[in-house]
């Protein structure tokens, strides 16, 4: 060993790989040894160690010794194993495994030094040193990917084998806490790429954030669950509308998602984004709005609300090629949220027939139906605002799915209305009023879709409503509502002759 570097002689290379074998047939079975029988063994690696680093056959000035950081790692491991029954991760691994299901304060503290592995992974991928570029990377991930997965493991079976009855306060917090410290992850590896926060780290953390979500709801650790639904889905959506401006379309290797999807290379970003966004605000919104039908109305207002605000901005931001990511995903599930929230507690109103539905069918019925109808006349507007010398509102049709989606939008509105209302004529206090009341908004509509639309389509939506008023007057002659026929012939004879 006393030899300087060798490398450039024939004997060389057959020195170092000696040099190497022999470490190993030291470090293997002593290792191995010294773990089994627990001796003093750790000592002579750390000095071969040493030796190796600074008398080894590989030239210090081009790249450090394999050997000499292997043995570095066994002394230190024989060197801890005998006294802590591991290292820092595994310490508190055995120490979290005595206070498991407790829902006092030990379990975060020993979950406390779990930072110092974890600022150690950052510390490993902050050098710069290229010729160890690869290994510092993957040692720096794979020791936050532990670090993360043993918080993980040891939260959720904290809250899962915790009493609910007296613990419900303290189990919900830790669930809540936990979801949105791994979703800061996701969002932090989706918004700036750098070791030990990668892309794959984001999405193991995101995947390590839906199970101890599922394990939540399952144990009902959190009530209401939106308290882990949010944030993850919320945070999938930032991590993507982030990555979508850090990183530009041509550097996200769309060609192997083109194969998959069979997308055009060109759309393949975007339209992976736009797929996660939608998975994200599903995640976010749908869960509250498939529950609605419970007696809670804080629940179904403001999903009917938020699902309400999201689809009008989509349509809204549809013109916007920025925004392009955000707009659909935005629209589609804004809308299904209305639909899904509208639907859970208006079917529960019409079995209530003959003793119901009383006026809480329009208190869920009217909003839903006007955010629909606002979201198909913003799809209109801002499609028709960008035809090329098309003003707003005039002019033939184009084949762009936001304008045809925005006069489907109408059409079901209008529909929905008149199938709950007349299904409600059977309750008798409020069947004439609400005859009245479809066949004057339908012929008002049918007024209004002549006077701002000639279009082809604008004139299926002005038939349909005036249609829907017809069938409104039908409907409620066999409850003999109204009585005076004419307050409702009236409307429609007038709307027909103003448009004809």
């Amino acid at each position: 060993m006393g030899a300087r570097d060798t490398a450039a002689n024939a004997q060389g290379r057959t020195d170092r790989l000696a040099l190497e074998a022999g470490a190993g047939l030291i470090l293997v079975p002593g290792t191995l040894l010294t773990l089994a029988a627990g001796s003093p063994f750790a000592g002579m690696l750390l000095v071969l160690a040493v030796l190796i680093r600074r008398f080894g056959r590989t030239p210090r000035a081009a790249a450090a010794s394999p050997v000499a950081a292997l043995l570095t790692l066994a002394g230190l491991l024989v060197a801890i194993v005998p006294l802590a029954r591991l290292g820092l991760l595994v310490t508190s691994i055995v120490q979290l495994m005595r206070v498991f299901g407790t829902p006092d304060a030990r379990l975060e503290c020993w979950l406390f030094p779990l930072a110092a592995a974890a600022a150690g992974a950052f510390l490993i991928g902050a050098r710069t040193d290229p010729a160890t570029l690869r290994p510092r990377t993957i040692a720096s991930i794979t020791l936050l990917v532990l670090t993360l997965a043993t918080v993980t493991t040891a939260e959720i079976a904290a809250f899962t084998g915790a009493d609910m009855t007296d613990d419900a306060t303290v189990t919900a917090v830790r669930a809540s806490v936990l979801v949105l410290a791994l979703g800061v992850v996701h969002v932090l590896a989706a918004w700036r790429l750098r070791a030990p926060v990668t892309l794959a780290v984001g999405w193991i953390a995101a995947g390590l954030a839906g199970f101890a979500l599922v394990s939540a709801v399952g144990t009902q650790a959190t009530e209401p669950f939106e308290l882990v639904t949010v944030p993850l889905g919320l945070a999938i959506v930032v991590g993507q509308v982030l990555a979508g401006r850090a990183r530009p379309a041509d550097t996200e290797e769309p060609v192997a998602v083109a194969i998959v999807t069979g997308a055009p290379v060109s759309d393949v970003p975007v339209a992976v984004r736009a797929r996660w966004i939608a998975a994200g605000l599903a995640l976010a919104l749908l869960p509250g709005a498939v529950v609605g039908g419970t007696n809670d109305l804080l629940r179904p207002v403001l999903a009917l609300t938020i699902g309400g605000a999201f689809a009008v901005s989509g349509a809204l931001l549809l013109v916007r090629p920025r925004w392009a990511s955000l707009a659909w995903p935005a629209l589609g599930v804004g809308a299904l949220t209305v639909v899904l929230t509208a639907s859970s507690r208006i079917q529960p109103l019409l079995e209530l027939a003959p003793n119901g539905p009383d006026t809480r069918l329009e208190a869920w019925l009217l909003p839903s139906a006007l955010i629909l109808a606002a979201v198909g006349t913003g799809l209109v507007t801002v499609t028709r605002r960008t035809d090329e010398g098309t003003a707003p509102g005039r002019g033939e049709a184009t084949d762009a799915p936001a304008l045809h989606l925005g006069y489907v939008l109408l059409v079901l509105a209008i529909i929905g209305v008149f199938a709950a209302e007349v299904v409600a004529l059977g309750y008798e206090p409020l069947a004439v009023i609400r005859v009245i009341l479809l066949v004057w908004t339908f012929s008002a509509l049918h007024l209004a879709a002549f006077w701002y639309d000639d279009s082809r389509p604008g004139r299926m939506v002005a038939w349909v409503a005036i249609g829907a008023g017809g069938g409104a007057v039908v409907a409620g002659s066999a409850y003999a509502a109204p009585a005076t026929v004419e307050i409702v012939s009236i409307p429609l004879a007038i709307a027909l002759l103003a448009t004809g």
